[in-house]
């Protein structure tokens, strides 16, 4: 007759490996791209959205004060 075998014998399970975390989008730097250059082309949008914003509030405040 076959003898069970003790708990201390029987092969555990595997443990999981940790959890790795989710790999986060590729960074500026990686796509080729330094964020030195992405902050100077974020300075030139805010710039020029600024300029187009003033030109025209101060077309319409030309257009309104003269009729």
């Amino acid at each position: 007759m076959k003898e069970a075998p003790s708990p201390a014998a029987a092969p555990t399970k595997p443990k999981r490996a940790a959890k790795t975390p989710a790999a986060a989008p590729p960074s500026p730097a990686e796509e080729g791209q330094s964020p030195l250059d992405l902050r100077f082309w974020l300075i030139v949008a805010a710039v020029l959205m600024t300029s187009s914003v003033l030109g025209l509030s101060a077309g319409l405040w030309l257009l309104w004060s003269r009729g």
